[in-house]
C-alpha cells in the first residue's frame, strides 16, 4: 500500500506539472483547430498555491482569508452564470495529506491540487475570452482550455480463421512478446527478476473496462469508477496485453503477475484526466 501511494503522488505531482500554462492569452491566441481537440464550453484554472482556493457552496473563496481580496470579487464576477467544480474526485483531505506527505519524502514543494477548479463557461463567454480575461486575475497561476476525451482505438474483430490458434508462441496477435521488431521480447524478460510483473503495480487511466473479463484477474477501481455508458473495449484490450492472466487461454499479458489498478478519466460528470 505504501508503495501505491508513493505512486500516486508521483503520478498526481507529475499530472500537475506536466499541464502546459496558459498565462493570460489573448483571443487571438486560440486557433480555430484547437476546438476539435479542447471543449468550447469549459476551463480548468490552477490558482497559485500561496491563495487556497476551495469551493464552498459551489462558489470559490480564499478559505485562508477573513476578508475576500478584490481578486476574489472579480473571479466571482466574471464567473457570473457559469458552474464551478472542482478538478478532482478525490476529497480535499485526502488532497491535502497526499500532498503533505509528498512534501516530507521528497523535501520540495508539491502543487496544491485542491486549487484546481473547472469553470463551465456562462453563456456569450468563448474560450479564448475566458483564457484572457481569467489568466489575468492575480490569484490564478495559469488557466488552460480542456481537452475532449480521446476516441478509443478499434479493437480487431479476432474471431476467424487462423486469428487465435490457441498456441500463445504462435498466435499472430501476441507478437508484443516476440522479439524485435515485431515485438518486446517479454518471453526473455520473464526469466529475470520480477520478469512476469510480480509485486508490481499496474494503473491504466482509461474510459471504462470490462471488470468480469476472464482473461483479467482482480481489477481494483481507485476512483468513483468509468461511466457504465462508455465503450469498455480499448480499456479491456490495454490492461490484457499489460497483464492479461498467463492461465492457458486467450492472451498472456507482457507482466502478467502484476496487481492492477484502474482510474477513470470519464465519470458520469465528464471527462476529467486530472480527476483519473
Amino acid at each position: 500500500m505504501q508503495t501505491l501511494v508513493a505512486l500516486g503522488l508521483l503520478v498526481l505531482a507529475l499530472l500537475a506539472g506536466a499541464v502546459t500554462p496558459v498565462h493570460a492569452q489573448t483571443p487571438a491566441a486560440w486557433d480555430d483547430a484547437m476546438a476539435d481537440f479542447y471543449a468550447a464550453d469549459a476551463i480548468m484554472i490552477k490558482f497559485r498555491d500561496a491563495a487556497p482556493i476551495r469551493l464552498r457552496d459551489g462558489v470559490p473563496v480564499n478559505v485562508a482569508a477573513d476578508v475576500q481580496a478584490a481578486g476574489i470579487d472579480a473571479l466571482h464576477a466574471l464567473a457570473a452564470g457559469g458552474t464551478w467544480t472542482r478538478g478532482h474526485d478525490v476529497s480535499e483531505a485526502a488532497l491535502d495529506e497526499l500532498r503533505a506527505e509528498g512534501q516530507v519524502r521528497s523535501g520540495a514543494p508539491l502543487p496544491d491540487l485542491n486549487n484546481y477548479l473547472r469553470l463551465e463557461l456562462p453563456p456569450g463567454m468563448d474560450v479564448p475570452t475566458a483564457l484572457a480575461q481569467f489568466g489575468a486575475l492575480p490569484d490564478v497561476e495559469w488557466v488552460g482550455p480542456i481537452p475532449k476525451p480521446v476516441a478509443s482505438a478499434a479493437v480487431p474483430n479476432l474471431v476467424h480463421p487462423g486469428g487465435i490458434t490457441g498456441d500463445v508462441a504462435a498466435d499472430r496477435y501476441q507478437q508484443y512478446l516476440d522479439p524485435a521488431p515485431e515485438g518486446i521480447d517479454a518471453r526473455w524478460a520473464w526469466y529475470g527478476t520480477n520478469g512476469t510483473g510480480a509485486g508490481v503495480r499496474i494503473c491504466d487511466l482509461e474510459k471504462n473496462l470490462n471488470r468480469d473479463h476472464s482473461d483479467l484477474g482482480t481489477v481494483k477501481v481507485l476512483n468513483p469508477g468509468p461511466n457504465p455508458a462508455n465503450d469498455d473495449n480499448h480499456g479491456t484490450a490495454v490492461l490484457g496485453i499489460l497483464a492479461g492472466e498467463n492461465n492457458g487461454f486467450g492472451i498472456t499479458g507482457i507482466a502478467h503477475d502484476a496487481s492492477l489498478y484502474f482510474a477513470a478519466t470519464t465519470s458520469t460528470e465528464g471527462f476529467s484526466l486530472e480527476g483519473a
